[in-house]
């Protein structure tokens, strides 16, 4: 697969974002098994209890539902296609990534209520998402969309 006006893309660029969240989970219950990281404490069980399942329910609804916008709008769910419509409505008139959102709030529900090594997990995928695999994406997405897709990009931010 090709970069940016033909250039190669580095094998980082072609990371799928399904692949590098599971690998993240996987990591964070790992190294649940052998230490308890230093935060482990924090926040207090009762706000963990709390604030961890809310944040899984929350994150399983925007993917449902920016699924199912994509599904309406009958444009590719799977990273690395080029969309066949520009999807701003629904959650994207909020994110441009509810999906990739949802990744993050589950991984920081999860952590929260369970596995505390998955909120360090919640900020690595973020960061492989914000510098890998976005980018990427929105350079795709502008090449096939033009000024549309600019002043989507102007008018709603890459996150919240």
């Amino acid at each position: 697969m090709g970069g940016h006006n033909g250039a190669p893309a580095s094998p980082m660029a072609r990371l799928h974002p399904a692949l590098a969240f599971l690998v993240v989970l996987l990591l964070g219950i790992v190294l649940e098994r052998g230490a308890a990281p230093p935060w482990a404490g924090w926040p207090p069980p009762a706000t963990r209890l709390a604030v961890g399942p809310a944040l899984i329910a929350l994150a399983l609804a925007l993917v449902v539902w920016g699924a199912l916008t994509l599904r309406r709008a009958r444009t590719p769910i799977e990273p690395g296609h080029v969309p066949t419509s520009l999807v701003t409505s629904g959650p994207y008139r909020f994110t441009r990534n509810p999906l990739y959102l949802g990744q993050l709030l589950f991984l920081a529900g999860l952590g929260l209520a369970v596995f505390p090594w998955l909120l360090a997990g919640a900020l690595l995928q973020g960061l492989l998402l914000d510098r890998i695999v976005i980018p990427g994406e929105e350079r795709r997405i502008a090449d096939h969309f033009g000024e549309a897709f600019e002043a989507y990009r102007r008018r709603v931010r890459r996150w919240i």
